[in-house]
């Protein structure tokens, strides 16, 4: 809602709570047993609507509110459009300097309140793949990313011929879980799934040991999931980790790598800012402004530059300090030679 880009990450082994911790119960549960999305856009809402937000910020009735939504799924490496499930057309991973980061191809429905948003995101999950294992009967098979973009723009500005646009995304995602074999017991198609899952979550790792230890490299290529999430890993966005655990003891293993994987993500460091839409007359008087301060520094050095030679270069002396300079240099000229001494052998003359 400020302008910046934020991430929620749940993160853990399967079975342990990170689709309850989501989504809650159910998406029309009481307000006290709603998951982090259902308060998220309850939370949005409120705040487009000026409902029992905080009396220190004033609400701002000029702005206009633009929400858009899309909701994807990486299932086996694969990018699927959860809001159009039979839609053919294949989805690719693309990078714009405007936009950043995006999945071309992918749908986007516009929303105006919190029962179409949860309309939305219903539809989404019942595309989305699950399956039955040993440890869940409702395991998730893939990565289920959902996607609000917001966008504000103020109407006072617009009505003066300018425009003064912010744009926020909030990317909620519910990765699969972790898994062992040995203990979900999948075999056929389900293994190929639990497959995957565990080579992007390792993929996820790879990046974030190499942003935590400050590698030239980092591989953000290696996984859809990393490629899609990458403003959310070290980039423009604020970004919240959520790991959940398992209470059982026979699972001791995996939580503590949960846990270990929370402690290298808190070395990560992003860079969040707002994200601005300037009009063609706001960015004309921005280049104006930029061209006066080039011109404003190129003065400032050039005037470095000449004090600088001016210091560097030998005062000039008069003509009676240069003649005593001559002097004592032609004196030094004809100093008279030292007198030689021949050597001679003991019989002969020697020099008194």
């Amino acid at each position: 809602l400020g302008g910046y880009n934020g991430t929620i990450l749940a993160y853990g082994q399967t079975g342990s709570g990170k689709t309850f911790s989501m989504m809650g119960p159910s998406l029309s549960s009481p307000e006290g047993q709603q998951g982090i999305v259902p308060r998220a856009a309850q939370q949005i809402f409120d705040y487009i609507n000026g409902v029992g937000w905080d009396s220190a910020e004033p609400f701002a009735e000029d702005i206009e509110f633009t929400l858009r939504c899309s909701f994807l799924e990486v299932y086996r490496e694969e990018l699927r459009d959860l809001l159009r499930p039979g839609n053919n057309q294949k989805l690719k991973i693309k990078e714009l300097p405007q936009r950043g980061i995006f999945v071309d191809g992918l749908f986007r429905e516009y929303i105006t309140s919190k029962e179409e948003f949860l309309h939305v995101l219903h539809a989404g999950l019942r595309s989305r793949s699950v399956a039955r294992t040993r440890q869940n009967n409702h395991s998730s098979r893939s990565h289920a990313i959902f996607v609000l973009d917001i966008e504000q723009r103020s109407l006072e500005c617009a009505a003066e011929g300018g425009s003064a646009e912010r744009l926020g995304k909030l990317t909620l995602v519910d990765l699969a879980g972790s898994e062992k074999v040995s203990k979900s017991e999948c075999v056929g198609e389900t293994l190929e799934e639990a497959k995957k899952i565990n080579w992007s979550l390792t993929a996820l790792g790879k990046v974030i040991d190499a942003l935590a230890e400050q590698r030239p490299h980092v591989p953000y290529r290696d996984s859809r999931l990393t490629r899609v999430l990458e403003e959310a890993l070290g980039g423009n966005c604020r970004t919240t980790l959520l790991v959940t655990a398992s209470a059982c003891a026979q699972h001791y293993d995996e939580t503590l790598s949960s846990l270990r994987f929370a402690a290298r993500t808190t070395k990560v460091r992003n860079h969040a800012k707002v994200n601005y839409m300037y009009s063609s007359e706001q960015l004309l008087g921005m280049v104006v402004q930029l061209q006066r301060d080039l011109s404003s520094a190129k003065k400032q050095i050039n005037h470095l530059q000449i004090a600088s030679q001016a210091r560097r270069s030998p005062e000039p002396r008069s003509a009676s300090a240069r003649d005593e300079v001559g002097k004592a240099r032609r004196q030094s000229c004809q100093r008279k030679p030292a007198p030689r001494i021949r050597s001679t052998d003991s019989s002969g003359p020697r020099i008194r």
